[in-house]
């Protein structure tokens, strides 16, 4: 095992020097930084007497992935409504791709605490359950 590393840590230190010397720099012009402020606005949006923040733990569970699915899509498409409209009317407050990727990182966020607290993951099955 420990030679096998050791060929695999050897060939991949020599592709990085490789791609060094000869690659292009990585293209970061089309890539956007998400507000800051956002992930903190979607969490306290109200749903059904509670808050977004709160209310995706529990839909982030359940037996079946086509129920989780519906109750994830009603959750961001209420935070596309109520975060995509500009307070004033000048225009957009956020752009609905920036909203839709904060909320998909929410989503990460929520998950992985659930399985770290629970040890379930969103269907019940457990992290040593295929």
């Amino acid at each position: 095992l420990e030679l096998g590393m050791k060929a695999v840590s050897t060939i991949s230190s020599a592709i990085k020097a490789w791609a060094k010397a000869i690659g292009k720099p990585t293209y970061t012009a089309g890539l956007r930084e998400l507000p800051t402020t956002l992930l903190d606005e979607i969490r306290a949006i109200e749903v059904d007497g509670t808050t977004i923040g709160e209310a995706m733990g529990p839909v982030l569970i359940g037996d079946r992935k086509e129920d989780r699915e519906i109750a994830i899509n009603r959750l961001k498409a209420l935070a596309v409504e109520k975060l995509s409209g500009s307070e004033d009317g000048s225009g957009p407050r956020y752009e609905p791709p920036d909203i839709k990727n904060t909320f998909k990182h929410l989503a990460a966020i929520t998950l992985r605490e659930m399985v770290a607290s629970t040890g379930k993951r969103g269907d019940g099955r457990t992290t040593t359950e295929v």
